[in-house]
């Protein structure tokens, strides 16, 4: 969330310019033409696969586009001090307590692949043999 928008990153509809969306509806950035929200938030474009959002509190998001993968890194702004951290990178001991809950969360659940998808690639029945040849001969040793 950014400023009340919802701003997503995805690899799947980056072949079709819709790398980055917002509230849903793809936008084209380029370095020449920042994406501004409004209120302080904004998405730039720093190079062709480098993102960055920017919140009006000044924390910032980069986000790098590996073709297949995501690479995040986060900023706090110049006023977060210690103490301000939560989640996994604060001293809290509860797991709990930075619990995101499936109503909260802004990712899509992936479906496992099922067996089928599994035989077809080739993974498997030779998989299972393998692994029940070594399960074997850990026995006998």
């Amino acid at each position: 969330m950014l400023c009340n928008h919802k701003v997503t990153f995805d690899i799947d509809r980056a072949s079709v310019g819709g790398f980055v969306s917002l509230d849903g509806s793809p936008i084209l950035l380029s370095t020449d033409s920042p994406a501004l929200i409004g209120k302080g938030c904004e998405v730039l474009q720093i190079s062709p696969n480098h993102d960055r959002v920017i919140w009006n509190t000044g924390e910032m998001l980069d986000v790098t586009d590996n073709g297949t993968y995501l690479d995040l890194s986060s900023q706090l702004s110049w006023i977060d001090g210690l103490g301000s951290m939560e989640g996994l990178l604060s001293s809290d001991l509860n797991p709990d307590a930075w619990r995101v809950t499936d109503a909260a969360s802004l990712l899509n659940d992936v479906p496992e692949p099922g067996t089928v998808t599994l035989l077809s690639t080739g993974i498997g029945l030779a998989g299972l043999a393998i692994a029940g040849r070594r399960k074997a001969s850990r026995k006998r040793c």
